[in-house]
């Protein structure tokens, strides 16, 4: 039984999407994992790697590729993607990101398992720029420990939760 579906969006990011595969790939965990690689009908060559992982690990890489851009800013894709998700857990990333704890994974499940009253987990994320520009945590020193509903709807929600 998979326990986790990562699911990986990507567009037009064949320089980067290798890196966030491989750091799925990379995770240690007791139970099944499954990454499911939503490509929007990218023209960069982005598709091809993507094909090249699910054939050398055909066992825990899916590419789910559309014949056309189904647009949205990702929406789509997005769906169309968690639509095929089978596990217990999704663990979203983005195309252009990557994971660099290999315990992360098996880190969250087990805060979920132990903590049933909750809903999802999150971390802190590192922003590196391509430029060069120093990078920075998302979150600043006192972010709330727990999150409720009203801390993400209203007038004073922020941006305090990284998509990966």
């Amino acid at each position: 039984m998979i326990k986790v579906s990562v699911t990986i969006l990507t567009y037009n990011q064949k320089e980067f999407i290798g890196k966030a595969i491989e750091s799925a790939l990379s995770q240690k965990t007791n139970f099944d994992v499954e990454i499911l690689v939503g490509d929007d009908c990218s023209t960069d060559g982005a598709q091809e790697t993507i094909l090249a992982y699910q054939e050398k690990y055909p066992d825990k890489v899916k590419a789910v590729l559309h014949s056309k851009n189904l647009g949205q800013n990702g929406l789509f894709n997005t769906i169309e993607t968690l639509k095929l998700a089978k596990g217990t857990y999704i663990a979203p990333m983005d195309g252009d990101d990557y994971w660099t704890d290999d315990q992360k994974l098996q880190r969250q499940v087990d805060f979920m398992e132990a903590h049933p009253d909750f809903s999802a987990c999150f971390h802190n994320a590192l922003i590196t720029y391509e430029d060069g520009t120093p990078s920075h945590e998302l979150n600043s020193p006192d972010q709330k420990e727990v999150i409720t509903a009203a801390d993400l709807v209203g007038e004073d929600e922020i941006l305090f939760m990284a998509t990966s």
